[in-house]
């Protein structure tokens, strides 16, 4: 698989409630394959870590010694609201309602927490059913395109951890423009 993110938790401004027992997320994506529907470890792999303590530097295979990595740069965020699809289910004024899209929505781009910058609708963790980890949004990748992963259109991909006695679950969802 190849190594598409390296998010070193410690170094973010801000950090939602699911991910703050947590130092460091490493994301590998095959390349070849598009991984609808399939869980961790099946097309894309999500390794969570709760301490750097013990962690060492790998050796980059060959076949990735040309892909060039690019440290995080985290910012926090003045603000985020939801996107329409996650908003129309709170109770909301006509008056402002009218204009959510003019006036909020979410914060674009790859972030971690917030809401989820929707490019098609609300996300489904599974198909046709609700997951059974109850999984809650917990960060997104933004631009998969140019992660040189299947993937090929512009497209987001949102990460979910499992609630309850599931907390080890991840989950991946995406969406194309």
């Amino acid at each position: 698989m190849q190594p598409v993110a390296q998010l070193n938790l410690l170094e973010a401004p801000y950090l939602p409630d699911n991910l703050r027992d947590l130092a460091l997320i490493a994301l590998f994506f095959d390349r070849d394959a598009l991984p609808i529907d399939a869980g961790n470890g099946d097309g894309w792999r999500l390794r969570a870590y709760p301490s750097l303590d013990g962690l060492c530097p790998l050796a980059i295979p060959r076949e990735f010694e040309r892909v060039r990595g690019r440290p995080a740069r985290y910012r926090l965020l003045e603000r985020d609201f939801p996107d329409w699809e996650d908003a129309a289910d709170l109770d909301i004024p006509d008056e402002v309602s009218d204009n959510w899209e003019e006036d909020f929505g979410s914060t674009e781009g790859s972030k971690l927490g917030g809401w989820p910058s929707l490019l098609q609708s609300k996300i489904s963790w599974a198909a046709g059913e609700e997951h059974l980890a109850l999984p809650e949004y917990a960060f997104q990748i933004a631009r998969m395109d140019k992660l040189k992963t299947a993937m090929s259109a512009d497209s987001i991909g949102y990460f979910g951890r499992g609630t309850g006695t599931s907390r080890d679950v991840w989950t991946f969802a995406y969406q194309l423009y």
